[in-house]
């Protein structure tokens, strides 16, 4: 049984990350998606597009 969602979001001058992940009734966690793209303009729209 999930209990909790949890959504990260990490800028740096080089990139984008982002990263959805579930908390179970036991507290573990699962990422359940991850994903990098450079920060740049062009890393930007396809980071917006890919949500």
């Amino acid at each position: 049984m999930i209990i909790k969602y949890s959504v990260g979001l990490d800028v740096s001058a080089a990139d984008i990350k982002a990263c959805i992940s579930v908390i179970d009734i036991e507290q573990r966690v699962k990422v359940q998606f991850s994903k990098t793209h450079s920060n740049t303009k062009r890393g930007f729209w396809n980071f917006i597009i890919g949500l």
